[in-house]
């Protein structure tokens, strides 16, 4: 089989997925009509009778004589306007799928106007959407579960648009961490004198070296302590913003919006093969976030704790003590949900002195 059949097999069987993913999604607007059928009842009367109200008045003056209000049926266009707002709801290409998909012949087109006023009605019962989201994202899920391999072989290009794909999710996604390339910083201060280093850095440059101006003393205190454990091999400082090669940390905020948070350090502690990666993540507990990010924190430790030596927060306190909470702990995390004051929290018999 030569490059060209190869090309054609991988295009048919991703036709193949995706037609098969349309099929699944209509079939669960299938059960999400039969589930809501009342409600669809409703809002398709709704929307095949149009409710109006004439009204007499003076020109001048404005007095209201006459109030006369009427019922008409809908037209084509109004029925239209009603399906134009569901295509915003389920997204253009599957209300015209699903319309296509329940659409009975015949010869005047009636058919396909039905089938427009039921995909509008579902449109407008509440839990549809967020029914439908739940079900795309599966869907969505599996087909980058199938495709894991072929994606890392694409280009990074390539690879940043199926990122942004994820990222439409309304649910929290698992990336890939990228391998950083490239990493700018500034090598002396203003003065013009060499910023102080260390060594060890997964960025460092040909001597081995890595600018710390960008960390702060008690920052500057835990990364030595870190570097001086055991079986140290090597340290990266996290991107404080999310990007490719920034691993990055879902929470949601007091507003209940997504957010994003980048704990400052991984260490890298054993011997090859058996290296164990640590996260250890400097925080300020006097911060309104410090709380959303600890149960953000928390809540990636219950579900990919496994795969990391230690996931920890360390908080200086008002007498520059350092204290640290072992989120692979079940008790800490626990405690991080019932707690309302992250200060407390490092203070409490969960958290140590780091």
């Amino acid at each position: 089989m030569n490059a060209a059949d190869t090309a054609a097999g991988h295009a048919r069987a991703l036709a193949g997925r995706q037609h098969r993913g349309a099929r699944g999604l209509c079939a669960r607007l299938d059960g999400l009509m039969a589930q809501h059928q009342q409600a669809v009842a409703k809002a398709s009367k709704g929307i095949l009778q149009v409710e109006g109200e004439t009204l007499v008045a003076r020109v001048i003056g404005g007095e209201v004589h006459d109030r006369e209000s009427f019922v008409e049926a809908a037209d084509e266009r109004s029925v239209e306007a009603d399906f134009q707002v569901a295509c915003r709801v389920l997204t253009a290409d599957l209300a015209r799928a699903y319309a296509d998909h329940i659409a009975e012949p015949d010869e005047e087109d009636e058919g396909l106007f039905d089938a427009h006023v039921k995909v509008a009605a579902l449109a407008r019962v509440d839990q549809v959407s967020g029914e439908l989201d739940r079900e795309a994202n599966g869907l969505c899920k599996t087909w980058f579960d199938y495709y894991r391999v072929a994606l890392k072989n694409q280009t990074e290009e390539r690879q940043a648009l199926y990122d942004e794909i994820k990222g439409m999710s309304p649910m929290v996604q698992t990336t890939d961490l990228k391998r950083p390339k490239i990493r700018a910083e500034d090598t002396v201060n203003q003065d013009g004198e060499k910023i102080e280093t260390r060594t060890g850095h997964l960025m460092s440059d040909s001597d081995g070296e890595f600018p710390i101006a960008s960390l702060n003393g008690w920052e500057i205190y835990v990364l030595d302590k870190e570097m001086g454990r055991p079986e140290f091999i090597a340290w990266y400082r996290n991107p404080a913003r999310p990007s490719a090669d920034a691993m990055a940390v879902a929470y949601t905020d007091d507003q209940g919006h997504w957010r994003r948070m980048c704990p400052d350090f991984l260490f890298f502690h054993g011997q090859t093969p058996d290296v164990k990666v640590s996260i250890v993540d400097p925080q300020g507990p006097h911060f309104s976030d410090a709380l959303p990010k600890l149960q953000g924190l928390a809540d990636f430790a219950e579900h990919h704790g496994t795969l990391f030596h230690r996931i920890e927060s360390v908080a200086r306190m008002t007498d520059g003590t350092l204290r640290v909470l072992d989120l692979t702990k079940p008790e800490v995390r626990q405690a991080i949900t019932v707690h309302t004051d992250a200060k407390v929290l490092y203070l409490s018999d969960v958290g140590n002195d780091y």
